[in-house]
């Protein structure tokens, strides 16, 4: 499993279990989520486990269920509650420049891959292979 870090935090952030798909030149990673209920006390049935062997509760369950997302409660995700609206507004203003730097080096890396492919095409279209 890999496991992404913030470039400017250093914190866990996202994993490849998610299955998500890089998009916006890999600068968002996109996830499937649903909403479902969930329970924080909900056992985990492990594929092939032997549903007989468990005795099923027929009743009504005392446990309250909490909506949520699917990704939220896999993976145990937390609301950031020490950061509010204009706290978040701070941390971005804050991180622009650095994200900035960031995309433009990726352009610059890119540009420099394209030129490279462009100067072997001619030399391959001047050898005639």
């Amino acid at each position: 499993m890999i496991v992404f870090r913030d470039r400017i935090t250093h914190e866990d952030h996202i994993s490849d279990a998610w299955g998500g798909v890089l998009a916006y030149g890999d600068s968002v990673l996109k996830c499937k989520c649903r909403w479902g209920m969930f329970s924080d006390n909900e056992d985990v049935a492990l594929a092939g486990a032997n549903a007989s062997a468990e005795a099923e509760d027929e009743g009504g369950s005392s446990e309250s269920k909490e909506r949520k997302l699917d990704l939220v409660h896999n993976f145990g995700l937390q609301e950031l509650d020490f950061m509010d609206k204009a706290g978040f507004k701070e941390y971005v203003m804050l991180g622009i420049p650095k994200w900035t730097g960031y995309q433009k080096q990726l352009l610059q890396d890119a540009k420099l891959l394209l030129n490279q492919g462009q100067e072997i095409v001619r030399r391959r279209y001047r050898r005639g292979d």
